[in-house]
């Protein structure tokens, strides 16, 4: 088990130091070019949403061919994220449904608040469900060393940090601006190549599962 577990921890470490090593390449090259890159449905933008979806695809597809039960709301909680990555709540809110002021806020219509708590109420449901009846089963693989597991504990703590990353903490801000003159534009492309990293893994994930045999 120690063996397994270490190689599977040095795959991890491996995408780690891709995004680390990708993103610091991408700091070293012109605000212009930057934007470009990662601009609102630009490349790295629509390789995450591709992944997503190629990756919701196959686990709708698992599901319906009844190969691993939790895979069709598996594939719905990952297809959700890839309806995120492309501003879908903007289709029909004014702001968006996660931010506290959307039902505070009197200039939003009664009826894109509805829906916004629907769609919340729903996404708590799926949550709710897909941890109950998934969470043992992923502590004992990964306790046991299963490759799958380290890659979904690796995309959630990606998903974490990503968010985090976004809320511009102050004191990395500062951190960073003592070696590079632009700290908020490092911040966005960690950012973002952490959120392209994220269907990668989920794809690998499911690859590499195997039901865990007793």
């Amino acid at each position: 088990m120690a063996k397994s577990a270490e190689y599977h921890l040095g795959g991890v470490w491996t995408i780690v130091s891709f995004v680390v090593v990708f993103s610091s390449g991408m700091c070293m090259l012109p605000a212009e070019t930057v934007e470009n890159i990662f601009k609102e449905n630009g490349i790295i933008e629509t390789v995450s949403v591709v992944g997503l979806l190629v990756a919701s695809g196959w686990l709708f597809y698992t599901g319906l061919r009844g190969k691993h039960k939790p895979s069709l709301l598996t594939g719905f909680l990952v297809f959700v994220l890839g309806l995120r990555e492309l501003d879908f709540h903007s289709r029909f809110t004014t702001r968006g449904i996660f931010r506290t002021e959307f039902f505070t806020l009197s200039d939003v219509p009664l009826i894109e608040k509805t829906v916004g708590a629907v769609i919340i109420l729903l996404l708590a449901f799926a949550i709710f469900e897909f941890c109950r009846q998934n969470y043992s089963l992923f502590i004992k693989s990964l306790r046991a060393g299963e490759a799958w597991a380290f890659n979904i504990s690796l995309a959630i703590a990606f998903m974490a940090l990503s968010k985090w990353l976004d809320s511009g903490p102050k004191l990395l801000e500062w951190i960073i601006s003592l070696i590079h003159s632009d700290p908020e534009m490092c911040l966005w492309i960690f950012e973002e190549v952490m959120e392209m990293a994220i269907p990668a893994l989920i794809l690998l994930a499911i690859f590499q599962y195997r039901p865990l045999k007793n």
